[in-house]
């Protein structure tokens, strides 16, 4: 959805499970931007069958903080250009 594209946001979250989206909630409560990179083509996807209510909460909890999601996304690299990191 992202690819070969710049996202300009305050805090890049690796990995969309249960802590990915709880720091998402957290930034989001501290009014920082986040955009969230998984290799999972769904965010909370891996998080154990018996704990999908945490998965719905999380969701519906970072609904109004605006997100962005590169889902089914693999990182390859950090880098620091400068004006901040490039992750690609």
């Amino acid at each position: 959805m992202y690819k070969n594209t710049e996202i300009q946001v305050d805090l890049c979250v690796v990995g969309a499970g249960s802590v990915g989206l709880f720091a998402v909630y957290e930034a989001g409560v501290l009014n920082l931007q986040c955009h969230v990179i998984d290799i999972s083509p769904v965010a909370g996807i891996r998080i154990d069958k018996d704990e999908k209510w945490l998965r719905k909460m999380l969701l519906e909890k970072i609904k109004d903080f605006n997100p962005g999601f590169s889902l089914g996304e693999t990182i390859i690299g950090i880098n620091y250009g400068g004006n901040g990191y490039n992750v690609v």
